[in-house]
């Protein structure tokens, strides 16, 4: 790609994460950030408004990187909403979902801010993302509050409490607002 290709793309980028922001043209995020497969799957669970969606699919596919997609577009589509966002470990947040978080927002002319304070990706609409580590049930507890527009589990199969973070911890956030994990 040339240099002035690559400055219209990253201009055309920064424009759509503008708009983005404003809670408009949201239909154009998927095709900027997502690849074909990731698009055909977001478009499946647009359809199907189903209350719980699991993905079993192979490594390297970009799984984080679509979490984080849908708990954005939740974000962007309903201000002052909550999502909740779970790991097997702190540690697996800092490590892997963090990271993706800084590529993710790498064109947006004024990203979401993550406090570590609390755990939350704040947006300007005053939505948020709130983000915890499940390494036990105390830790997992951090994932309460009050209701959840959406809840996402990223590495489920690796988490030896995911039972209790999904009736103790998502079912009681998702009551009132009907959400889907």
């Amino acid at each position: 790609m040339n240099p002035f290709d690559q400055a219209e793309s990253r201009r055309i980028k920064s424009e759509t994460w503008r708009r983005a922001l404003r809670g408009e043209d949201l239909d154009l995020l998927a095709p900027l950030l997502l690849h074909s497969g990731q698009r055909q799957v977001n478009d499946d669970i647009e359809s199907r408004k189903a209350s719980r969606e699991v993905l079993e699919i192979a490594r390297k596919w970009g799984k984080t990187w679509f979490c984080v997609f849908r708990s954005v577009l939740t974000c962007l589509r309903k201000p002052k909403s909550r999502v909740v966002y779970g790991a097997p470990t702190h540690k697996h947040l800092l490590e892997f979902v963090l990271p993706v978080l800084s590529e993710f927002f790498e064109d947006c002319p004024t990203p979401p801010r993550y406090k570590e304070t609390t755990g939350h990706l704040e947006f300007p609409n005053g939505s948020w993302v709130h983000f915890f580590g499940a390494d036990d049930k105390p830790s997992a507890d951090r994932g309460r509050g009050p209701k959840a527009e959406l809840a996402v589990f990223d590495e489920a199969g690796f988490c030896p409490v995911l039972q209790y973070v999904l009736k103790s911890v998502f079912r009681p956030s998702l009551l009132l607002s009907g959400g889907p994990t």
